[in-house]
């Protein structure tokens, strides 16, 4: 009788310790669930293109003019290439 209120009491208290640390871990999944909301607050604040756009503004960036960005499937290496042998042969013949 007493080996069975022993294992009775043992089943309960662990019971209870379990239900403690479920507690624990839900509390700490909540944390983590409030923090991931704050981070992409955040990300969606950087990524915002009104901020972006003010501060490339304070920096002094501007928009490109047409024909200041080479196209992206790399032309722009060869005309540039060009561009440089070209002013190597405009000062090689300067006297």
């Amino acid at each position: 009788m007493a080996s069975c209120l022993l294992f009775y009491a043992w089943q309960h208290f662990e019971c209870i310790q379990i239900r403690y640390h479920i507690e624990q871990l839900n509390s700490q999944r909540i944390q983590a669930s409030e923090l991931n909301q704050q981070l992409h607050l955040e990300v969606a604040t950087l990524r915002a293109p009104k901020r972006v756009d003010a501060i490339a503004s304070r920096l002094g960036l501007t928009v490109p003019v047409p024909g200041q960005v080479p196209p992206p499937d790399g032309l722009g290496e060869p005309v540039l290439a060009q561009a440089r042998g070209m002013a190597s042969t405009a000062q090689a013949i300067r006297p």
